[in-house]
């Protein structure tokens, strides 16, 4: 249940700095209510996302969940970055985004931002089960013209 993630501007010079280390660091994907509206050029960090993060129901706690090892791949002149699925049990409440983002361990200040996946309208979920399934491509995609 994941359509096309989109970066935020930062995760491009996170990567180009040597800030993000996909495979090596702790990626992580949270999930952000409705009143989330994401901005891809002014969020930089998870703090712009953290007062309109899901609530902590059933199985989802605050910060989300680590997507496993992150994979990456290059085919010709496209890079796939991916992980594993994720998926939380028992939830309630409304849902519209997942969030990726690199995970310090700390303070929500220093979590910076990569992307986000716009569910395709508000899921409102009564203890539910949720499962990001990520594209078959992989999450990100990244292509060398």
């Amino acid at each position: 249940m994941a359509t096309t993630a989109k970066f935020y501007d930062n995760a491009m010079m996170v990567m180009a700095g040597g800030s993000l280390a996909w495979q090596a660091d702790t990626i992580k994907a949270m999930l952000a209510k409705p009143a989330y509206t994401p901005s891809q050029s002014a969020h930089l960090f998870r703090s712009s996302v953290t007062a309109n993060e899901f609530p902590a129901t059933g199985s989802y706690v605050s910060g989300g969940t680590a997507i496993g090892t992150p994979t990456k791949a290059n085919a010709g002149h496209v890079t796939t970055l991916d992980g594993n699925d994720v998926a939380w049990t028992n939830l309630s409440g409304t849902v519209r985004y997942v969030v990726v983002y690199k995970s310090r361990g700390g303070a929500d200040t220093a979590d910076e931002l990569i992307g986000y996946v716009d569910l395709g309208g508000d899921q409102v979920l009564v203890g539910a089960d949720l499962t990001i399934i990520w594209n078959a491509s992989g999450i990100f995609t990244l292509t060398v013209a």
